[in-house]
């Protein structure tokens, strides 16, 4: 992704990506922290990649990289999310997709609170002499 949007940005374009990211690398997790990941990506998405991986692959493609985390203004929303599906996961006419994707919101709040992943902004900007 970031070698395609490197080359179709004007000098001085920008890309911003917001997401839940790892900050641990996955073979220094524990089982059940692992176990909660695999959650996260059967809910949402099929693979959460490690922060250093998308500033790398971005630095990689020609790009000036800048991050900032922003997990702990969300954290009150994430548990608020987390205590809603707590109660729908008790409701018996939840389909499997429904039931997944609580799942893994419940997951990331875990996460969260253990510190193994964080919310971030990654700011990509072509340099203008390209």
């Amino acid at each position: 992704m970031a070698k395609s949007s490197y080359r179709i940005l004007r000098p001085g374009g920008s890309l911003t990506i917001a997401n839940i990211f790892s900050k641990v690398d996955p073979s220094k997790l524990e089982t059940e922290d692992n176990g909660l990941i695999k959650k996260i990506c059967d809910g949402r998405v099929g693979y959460m990649h490690h922060i250093s991986d998308i500033i790398g692959s971005s630095e990689a493609a020609g790009f000036e990289v800048e991050t900032k985390e922003v997990t702990q203004n969300i954290i009150p929303s994430v548990q608020y999310l987390e205590d809603l599906c707590k109660v729908g996961l008790t409701n018996p006419r939840m389909n499997e997709i429904k039931h997944a994707n609580r799942q893994a919101i419940i997951a990331i709040s875990q996460l969260f609170q253990k510190g193994a992943v964080g919310y971030f902004f990654v700011k990509a900007v072509k340099s203008k002499a390209d």
